[in-house]
C-alpha cells in the first residue's frame, strides 16, 4: 500500500469514527442524569407504575405478566402513532434540530449580560447570599420557577396563536402516549420555544443573580436543578403514558402530575387549553388554566374528536406544519392564495 493510500485510509477511518461517535452521542446523550430518559428516572417511573397497578387490580390477579401488560400494552406501544413517535425521536436526534443551540442567545449568556448591566448601573447589591442553606434552597426554587414560568407562557402562546399552533400540533397529534411521545416535536417548535423561553426567563434569571451577589449557586442532583431531578424521579416519564398517577389535590396545585399532563393532551372539551405547566402547577392555578379531575377519567388523545390523523407519515409530520403556517400567513395578505402540501411518501 502506497503512503498516499495509507494516509487516505487512515483519514477515512477517522472520518467514519467521527460520524459513528456523532450518531452515538446524539442518541445516547439522553441516557445521562440530566435527561428524562436516564435509567434512574425510568426505573422510578416503572416502580410508581407498579404501585398504580397494585392499587388498581384485584389482589388475586396480581402477577408479573399482568404487570408488564399493564405497563406496556401492545396496542399502545405498537400503535401507528407510537411508531411514528419513535421515528421522529431518531430523526430529531440524528439531525439534532430539536437540540438547536443558539450560542448568541443562550439563557446563561443573556442572564449574565443582564446581571452585568445591573451591576454597572446600580453597583453591587448587598442583599441575599447563597452561602447559607435557607437562601440556597430559595435560590434553587426561584431559578426553576423562573424557567417554568417562561415555559408556561411559551406553551400557552403556542396553543392560542394559530400560526404557532401548527408547529405544536404535531406533538398533540399523538393518539397514544408513551415516554417517547415527549420527543414528538417539530424542529421549528423547538426553535420557537428556545427563543421565547430565553427572552422571558433570561432577564428574570439575570435579576435573580444580581440580587444574590452575582453568583449562581443551586442545589443539583445528577447535573440537574434538584427540583427538576425530583420531578423526574416522581414519575416524570409517566406524563406521556396511560398510567393514571395523581399527586392529590394539594400536590396538583403545586406540581404538574402525570395525570394533569395527560389531561392536557385529552380531546375532551373540558380539557382543551388546560394544564400548560411543565413542572409546576402554580402558574395554571394563578392564571385559571388548571384542571383538576375529581376521579379517574377515561381519556382520548389526538387533535380532536372524530378527526383523522393529520400527520400519518414522517414527511407530513415535518412538512405539513410548515406549509400550514405559511398558508395562514399568506391568507393575511389580500388577494394571495396559499400553497399545497406535497406528499413525498
Amino acid at each position: 500500500m502506497t503512503p498516499e493510500l495509507t494516509t487516505w485510509v487512515a483519514d477515512l477511518e477517522r472520518l467514519l469514527g467521527q460520524i459513528l461517535e456523532y450518531f452515538r452521542s446524539q442518541i445516547f446523550h439522553h441516557l445521562n442524569g440530566s435527561r428524562r430518559l436516564y435509567w434512574l428516572y425510568l426505573l422510578t417511573s416503572l416502580l410508581l407504575a407498579g404501585l398504580v397497578y397494585w392499587r388498581s387490580q384485584p389482589k388475586s390477579d396480581l402477577n408479573f405478566k399482568g404487570f408488564l401488560s399493564f405497563c406496556f400494552p401492545k396496542e399502545i406501544y405498537f400503535h401507528p402513532s407510537a411508531l411514528l413517535d419513535y421515528q421522529i425521536f431518531i430523526i430529531n436526534n440524528i439531525l439534532a434540530p430539536g437540540n438547536l443551540r443558539l450560542a448568541w442567545f443562550e439563557t446563561s449568556l443573556v442572564a449574565s449580560l443582564v446581571n452585568n448591566l445591573l451591576q454597572a448601573t446600580f453597583g453591587y447589591f448587598g442583599g441575599f447570599t447563597t452561602e447559607n442553606l435557607g437562601s440556597l434552597v430559595i435560590f434553587t426554587l426561584l431559578f426553576v420557577a423562573v424557567f417554568d414560568f417562561a415555559s408556561y407562557l411559551n406553551h400557552a402562546w403556542h396553543h392560542q396563536n394559530p400560526i404557532l399552533w401548527q408547529f405544536h400540533s404535531l406533538h398533540h397529534s399523538s393518539e397514544v402516549l408513551t415516554p417517547i411521545s415527549l420527543y414528538r416535536s417539530h424542529p421549528l417548535y423547538e426553535l420557537n420555544k428556545k427563543l421565547i423561553t430565553t427572552a422571558i426567563s433570561a432577564p428574570l434569571r439575570g435579576i435573580l443573580i444580581y440580587l444574590f451577589f452575582g453568583k449562581i449557586h443551586v442545589i443539583t442532583l445528577f447535573g440537574l436543578n434538584f427540583l427538576v431531578a425530583l420531578y423526574y424521579m416522581a414519575g416524570g416519564n409517566l406524563a406521556h403514558s396511560h398510567i393514571w398517577l395523581d399527586y392529590g389535590k394539594i400536590g396538583n396545585h403545586i406540581f404538574i402530575s402525570p395525570v394533569l399532563h395527560q389531561i392536557h393532551h385529552s380531546i375532551a372539551p373540558q380539557h382543551i387549553n388546560k394544564n400548560y405547566g411543565e413542572f409546576l402547577g402554580i402558574w395554571d392555578w394563578m392564571f385559571g388554566t388548571l384542571y383538576l379531575p375529581e376521579k379517574e377519567e377515561k381519556l382520548e388523545f389526538g387533535i380532536g374528536k372524530n378527526q383523522p390523523q393529520p400527520y400519518p407519515t414522517l414527511t407530513q409530520a415535518y412538512l405539513d406544519p410548515v406549509v400550514n403556517a405559511i398558508n395562514l400567513l399568506i391568507a393575511k395578505i389580500p388577494g394571495k392564495s396559499g400553497i399545497k402540501t406535497i406528499n413525498l411518501d
